[in-house]
């Protein structure tokens, strides 16, 4: 072999590492993993059943965008519910006062799409709704406003009037029946799977963990089933009761511990 063929065979194979950098990074896949800090937040309010979660989210290989994230929840009788990212909350300060108090200054924008950098992983907390009950109620509180608003400009005598024929109405009845019956938070235990989709790959990654909600915790949750007359007072403009005029509207919510699923 002729010195300039060795030279040629030499330079080209400079040029190898490059090559398989560029492959590597053009059909490479993210591999992500999500963690979840000891505890969750579940509730549930006028928004459905709830789940907030403070999660870690990590990328091997490649950045990832990840453009949805649902979560099924399976009890161990096996009912199964599926909620959706709403949200997302990321802590930028803490400042703690002269009296040892703690104050969290957080940014909270819409979950659109989340960018995970294999440099630095997203500490965000995620929270998940039930979509579908937040469209049907919707639907149910629409119905109670249309209600209240046509005897309002009907020419009823006062406010009081038009009141008293809303809480004595089919739609409100109707409202109150589905938002009882909607709450499916039940004392044991759950399995949680976290599901991320990311963009490039299109195909969803999934993480199962566990809790277990108290029969105390499920009661702190029912309490919430309560409050529906105080959104009603907000929608309206007004007290139902004089008694409750100066009531303030206090979610209650459950903190259980959430672990790893093997």
């Amino acid at each position: 072999m002729a010195l300039g063929d060795i030279a040629a065979w030499i330079g080209a194979g400079a040029w190898l590492p490059q090559i398989f950098s560029w492959f590597h990074q053009r059909y490479s896949k993210p591999i992500l993993t999500i963690l979840s800090v000891p505890t969750i937040e579940v509730g549930y309010t006028t928004f459905g059943n709830i789940i907030n979660m403070t999660s870690f989210i990590s990328t091997q290989r490649k950045d990832a965008i990840i453009e949805k994230i649902v979560i099924e929840v399976a009890h161990s009788k096996g009912e199964t519910r599926v909620l959706t990212w709403k949200f997302l909350n990321e802590i930028q300060q803490q400042i703690t006062s002269y009296s040892g108090e703690s104050l969290e200054i957080s940014k909270n924008q819409p979950a659109i799409a989340l960018k995970v950098s294999t440099l630095t992983p997203a500490e965000k907390i995620i929270g998940f709704q039930d979509l579908e009950f937040q469209s049907e109620f919707k639907q149910y509180t629409s119905k109670v406003l249309d209600f209240y608003n046509f005897h309002k400009k009907k020419g009823e005598p006062d406010q009081n009037s038009a009141l008293k024929n809303l809480l004595n109405s089919r739609e409100y009845s109707d409202l109150l029946d589905y938002y009882k019956k909607s709450m499916y938070w039940k004392e044991g235990d759950y399995i949680v799977n976290v599901r991320l989709k990311e963009i490039t790959t299109g195909k969803f990654q999934d993480t199962k963990f566990k809790f277990t909600l108290a029969k105390s915790e499920i009661e702190i949750l029912f309490r919430n089933l309560e409050l529906l007359d105080k959104i009603i007072e907000l929608l309206v403009g007004m007290p139902l009761t004089e008694e409750k005029k100066k009531e303030p509207l206090t979610w209650g919510w459950a903190y259980p511990e959430i672990k790893r699923a093997q």
